[in-house]
């Protein structure tokens, strides 16, 4: 579920920026959050979809790359700060910029099976 893995990734972000005494603003890359999630977590990518991490302080994200139940590829969906999964509206994009890499950005991919919340 892509629930399942945004959540996955928004906690080892948050605990890697407890441990390291991060501020808001501030974006792990992929290496630093590795130690926090389940091996092989960046090499399973079930839906196809692609996790954009975000700076500590903003939600994580997963961009479709095929249609998964009623979202077309291209959506992006968001885990709010409070944990719901909604789609962002067609009019806002996610960020392409240092603080929002996407794991495709790297020559590595994250997924998660494709329902929502």
């Amino acid at each position: 579920m892509i629930w399942n893995r945004l959540s996955q990734l928004a906690a080892a972000k948050e605990r890697w920026a407890l441990e390291k005494g991060v501020a808001k603003g501030v974006e792990p890359s992929i290496a630093d959050l590795t130690p926090y999630l389940p091996e092989g977590f960046w090499d399973r990518p079930a839906a196809g979809e692609r996790c954009v991490i975000n700076e500590y302080g903003s939600p994580v994200q997963a961009v479709l790359t095929r249609q998964i139940e009623d979202y077309p590829a291209g959506a992006v969906l968001e885990l709010t700060l409070d944990g719901v999964l909604v789609e962002k509206a067609s009019n806002q994009s996610v960020q392409r910029t240092g603080a929002s890499r996407s794991a495709d950005q790297t020559n590595q991919t994250s997924s998660a099976a494709g329902s929502r919340r």
